[in-house]
């Protein structure tokens, strides 16, 4: 329990010297600091009007800090030094605080006898007592927890009182009966329907035409003789064998797209299969698809628009031709082909190979979107709906 506190207030002035105070012998004392520029934690270094020593204490603005009782015992003035910091930390302010000490008058020389001396004993223990009971019953009521819950209507109010058993907390519940209802209010009137508008008149019926006269059936003709049964031709000499057909693709995958990069020799097992643009394959062969997608890339090389994808999974509904996405690694594609236009896309499947969809496209060459490999490169183009791939 706090009996005395002594104040200061900071200003500009830097040493400041207090009114005397008439406390000495092991009373308690705390030094309230006050001012705009006190901090919420301050230190304190603490000694007597003549020593070098200090003690350090720290002070909080809130509660000041304590002087300990050694100070007042011989009678000597205390000096307080106080260290403000500043707003930035690095400027510091220092006060000294001088609190004169008035020496207390010494006891008159007269001893009580035993009876009074026992009766002293007695009021000082209980008056000890008192000041422990009521110390004790502030920390309680400081820590004492209160809660609240809603009762019913029409319930008796409640408060419950509860210890705990090891930390000695007290808890106070109080129980609130709820207000009655109040009436419920009344419905508003229903509006009226409005009136349904009348019909309009059906349009007439058109007439049906005339039908036409019958026609005369006309005369039946003469029925002609049968002719005689001509001699049976001789048979025809066995055609020439037609020429062979061109020899089928042999590689995995198709041309390399544009700007791709080109697989090290015999470092993989990625297919390559070439057909000569210039050179006529018969309609719906592969070669006939590869080599219209050749000249396609050729023509637009120099035209590519490249575009850079983040993420690991992709969606694309191309609608920009002649577009090449250029992606890292991914877990999953999913890829819509439009009807026509040309577009690419280059992407890794890693460790766990990518999950990949595929809509509208033929595929050349025997590929399989669907049985990607882990570890690989792969590189698709895409040309009017036909697509190959590459990969390394």
């Amino acid at each position: 329990m706090v009996y005395n506190k002594i104040y200061a207030q900071l200003g500009e002035e830097r040493h400041i010297v207090l009114d005397p105070i008439n406390y000495q012998y092991d009373v308690k004392q705390i030094l309230v600091i006050q001012g705009e520029t006190v901090p919420e934690y301050y230190e304190a270094d603490i000694c007597n009007v003549g020593d070098t020593a200090t003690l350090t204490m720290v002070g909080t603005a809130a509660d000041g800090v304590e002087i300990p009782d050694k100070f007042f015992r011989d009678g000597r003035n205390v000096l307080v030094y106080v260290v403000i910091p500043g707003s930035g930390g690095d400027v510091q302010t220092r006060y000294d605080i001088t609190i004169p000490v008035d020496e207390r008058e010494e006891r008159e020389d007269i001893d009580p006898s035993e009876e009074e001396q026992q009766q002293i004993d007695s009021l000082i223990a209980a008056l000890n007592s008192g000041v422990g009971r009521a110390e004790a019953a502030a920390e309680a009521i400081q820590d004492m927890d209160v809660e609240a819950e809603t009762l019913a209507a029409g319930s008796a109010a409640s408060v419950e009182k509860t210890v705990d058993p090891e930390t000695g907390a007290v808890t106070l519940n109080f129980g609130i009966p709820r207000g009655a209802t109040g009436p419920q209010g009344t419905q508003g009137p229903q509006g009226e329907t409005g009136a349904t508008g009348p019909q309009g008149p059906q349009g007439a019926t058109g007439e049906t035409g005339a039908q036409g006269p019958k026609g005369d059936k006309g005369d039946k003709g003469d029925k002609g003789d049968k002719g005689d049964k001509g001699d049976k031709g001789d048979t025809g000499a066995t055609g020439a064998t037609g020429p062979q057909g061109p020899k089928g693709d042999t590689g995995a995958t198709g041309p390399q797209g544009p700007q791709g990069p080109k697989g090290d020799a015999g470092a993989s097992d990625a297919g390559e299969v070439t057909y000569d643009p210039a050179e006529a394959y018969d309609e719906g062969t592969v070669g006939e698809k590869l080599s219209e997608l050749n000249r396609h890339l050729s023509d637009k090389q120099d035209k590519t628009t490249y575009q850079n994808v983040t993420g690991t999974t992709l969606t694309l509904n191309p609608a920009v031709d002649n577009t090449m996405y250029l992606c890292g690694e991914l877990t999953e594609l999913t890829v819509t082909a439009p009807a026509s236009g040309i577009f690419a896309v280059r992407f890794t499947s890693g460790s766990t190979p990518t999950v990949a969809t595929f809509t509208g496209i033929t595929w050349l060459n025997g590929f399989d979107p669907s049985s990607l490999e882990a570890n690989k490169t792969y590189e698709i183009n895409i040309l009017n709906g036909w697509g190959c791939a590459a990969w390394t």
